[in-house]
Formats: C-alpha cells, sequence, structure tokens
C-alpha cells in the first residue's frame, strides 16, 4: 500500500501547527489569519468562546478566563500540577483523575 498525502499536527505548549507531506513536498498550512502557527489558547466569555489568534488578542483583557500551556497539562500527572499552575493566568483543579481549568466567570472548563 502506498500513501501519496501525509498529515503532521504539532501540538506545542504555544503554538500548533500542521503540514501536509504531499508529491514530494511538505508545505505547512496557513490558518485563517495566514499564519503558519496558531497559538494554543482558548478565552472563555459568558456568551462567546475564542480560540487561536483571537483568544491570544484578548488575553490581558480576559488574562483569568484564558487557558493557556493545554498540551503540558495532558502529559503531566498531578504531583506537577502546583509546579505549573505557577506560570499560568487561571487555577487548576483535579477531580476523579481529570484536570480542569477554573474560570473566574465560567467556572470549571475541562483540559
Amino acid at each position: 500500500m502506498s500513501v501519496d498525502t501525509v498529515f503532521g499536527l504539532s501540538l506545542g505548549s504555544f503554538q500548533g501547527t500542521i503540514a501536509v507531506y504531499k508529491n514530494g513536498r511538505a508545505e505547512v498550512l496557513a490558518n485563517e489569519a495566514g499564519e503558519r502557527g496558531t497559538p494554543m489558547m482558548v478565552t472563555y466569555k459568558k456568551d462567546s468562546t475564542l480560540v487561536g489568534a483571537p483568544a491570544k488578542q484578548s488575553l490581558y483583557r480576559n488574562i483569568h478566563n484564558t487557558a493557556v500551556s493545554m498540551t503540558t497539562l495532558l502529559s503531566i500527572d498531578d504531583s506537577k500540577i502546583q509546579e505549573v499552575e505557577r506560570n499560568l493566568t487561571c487555577k487548576i483543579e483535579t477531580k476523579d483523575g481529570k484536570v480542569y481549568y477554573n474560570m473566574k466567570d465560567v467556572g470549571l472548563v475541562s483540559v
């Protein structure tokens, strides 16, 4: 079986990137803003959710309701959460083995 097209996904702590390998060439795809990397951030508001660049743009206006470093939290055990939490903009809680952001305006949000 031969594969003509391969997709690659990189989920970093601060940025995500998607690439396609096709016809012997790799190309990093641009997002809707024309950027090749998308910020790994989500801002929760009472009436909406912002993802990527819009979340980054609103980060300092809504810092306690913006989730960052999600991939970091998915890969650590409970004993390290307090260490990581010092660098985050909101509190972290664990419940039944799951990690949650405790957002100021919207409450618990699952990672």
